[in-house]
């Protein structure tokens, strides 16, 4: 039976304190760097590695404006065929209303395409970093982000 990555309390741990180093860090396109900053995708990279479920890589640079022209997503590419999960642990695509879970990777429209990334903390909030702000915890309730999602993504041992 496959068991989800996050069902671990360890890596929920990991995860969790990974969060708690993040938050305040300042948005910095195509970096990821705890005092220059870090972008969406960045962070989550490093929330993930930090909890265990993928091994460390270089994220191809993005075009910070990209979702204003452009109707391709680059995030959705970058989870579905770039992200290595470690051996023994796969990706999958979450069900349209399954729950999420601490560790879910979700999908964001922002602008014209599906171009953001947040993670699931746990206990109804969502950690993402955006342009002009911080890496911060935000309520799964506000309607900016509840809205936005498009898609889920969740770790899980094979």
């Amino acid at each position: 039976m496959r068991r989800n990555y996050y069902d671990d309390d360890e890596a929920v741990i990991a995860y969790r304190t990974a969060v708690s180093q993040w938050l305040g860090v300042p948005f910095r396109a195509n970096s990821r760097d705890k005092v220059a900053g870090v972008d969406c995708a960045g962070l989550q990279l490093a929330l993930q590695v930090a909890g265990g479920a993928v091994e460390d890589f270089p994220i191809p640079k993005a075009r910070l404006d990209h979702h204003w022209h452009n109707d391709a997503s680059v995030m959705e590419a970058f989870l579905e065929s770039e992200l290595s999960p470690i051996e023994g642990v796969a990706l999958r695509v979450l069900d349209r209303g399954e729950a999420f879970m601490t560790g879910d990777v979700l999908l964001l429209r922002w602008g014209r395409c599906t171009h953001h990334m947040a993670g699931f903390f746990g206990f109804g909030k969502l950690v993402h970093v955006a342009d002009r702000g911080t890496v911060s915890l935000v309520d799964y309730s506000d309607d900016r982000f509840r809205k936005m999602i498009f898609r889920g993504y969740r770790f899980f041992n094979v």
